[in-house]
């Protein structure tokens, strides 16, 4: 064919469509595989910050829920509950309302007592 000629001018022209056809491929194939590990990870992300938001409520109700029994030592250790949660400031982002809330009444109740 042509000898002595070297790179791609010599091959035939099937070979140079398929390696062009191939590196398309694996190009896809990496673009695909960064898309799922970007989706992946947000998705990871997303699936934490949910689990830390329904641990959160599941304690502040827990200690909502003891604060408003009729038993006043069971009360009171509700209280003590919803004031340690106060002051380890875990608030999961854009639930700061309630906690204000939570925050004020446990504030007023320290100046009761103190």
């Amino acid at each position: 064919m042509t000898e002595g000629v070297v790179g791609s001018t010599a091959w035939p022209p099937a070979a140079v469509a398929t390696v062009i056809a191939s590196l398309g491929a694996a190009a896809l194939s990496c673009v695909g595989a960064l898309v799922v590990s970007a989706w992946s990870a947000r998705r990871r992300r997303h699936d934490v910050a949910r689990d830390e938001r329904d641990r959160y409520w599941q304690r502040l109700s827990s200690a909502l829920d003891w604060m408003l029994s009729p038993d006043v030592s069971r009360a009171r250790v509700g209280f003590l509950l919803a004031e340690a949660m106060y002051d380890m400031r875990e608030i999961p982002p854009r639930e700061e309302s309630f906690a204000i809330v939570v925050a004020e009444l446990i504030d007023r109740e320290r100046g009761a007592d103190g």
